[in-house]
């Protein structure tokens, strides 16, 4: 095992290491042996020791807490379009706000329940997807990714596998 390192997702999507997922805009730490070259600059510190490349885009901005709240403005379907792609800490904020209104929307407040719900169930399913893949054969899981075809998230994790798999009998053969 490596060391650990925090690794931020600055994508659209959520990043799948080892069996760890990172949602858009969220930091995580992770096993720096887990972690793919293309996401070394995302990780503080690098898991080779360089230094970081330099960013040739701006950062991400910090939640502005207005813009934020103003999603509060919108119907209730709307809202609960967008909560898959806020932060936990996102979510947080706009349901403590709602929550402080004089007639907080039931609705809406049963919504951001039912999001923290699915965010729990997908760690769980995650993980156990984990421990799964450990115990498959090298052929069953390489036939995995067949089974997964279109599901990036699950690929994602059977090629941490491979990967883990590949490394563990480089460092046997050593």
């Amino acid at each position: 095992m490596g060391k650990i390192v925090a690794l931020y997702n600055d994508t659209a999507k959520a990043i799948h290491i080892g069996n760890k997922m990172i949602r858009p805009g969220d930091t995580r730490e992770v096993d720096s042996d887990l972690v793919p070259f293309k996401h070394y600059d995302k990780c503080s510190p690098r898991p080779d020791g360089k230094p970081k490349a330099p960013t040739l885009v701006a950062p991400p901005q910090q939640d502005d807490d207005t813009q934020l709240l103003s999603l509060l403005d919108n119907s209730i379907n709307d809202i609960k379009g967008k909560l898959p792609g806020l932060t936990v800490a996102q979510l947080e904020k706009l349901e403590a706000a709602e929550g402080a209104k004089a007639k907080p929307r039931k609705n809406l407040m049963e919504a951001f329940a039912e999001d923290r719900l699915n965010r729990a169930q997908e760690a769980t399913e995650t993980d156990e997807l984990v421990a799964l893949l450990q115990t498959m054969g090298d052929e069953e899981l390489i036939a995995q990714l067949d089974v997964f075809q279109g599901d990036e998230g699950k690929i994602a994790l059977v090629n941490a596998e491979i990967e883990r798999r590949h490394e563990q009998a480089v460092n046997a053969a050593e």
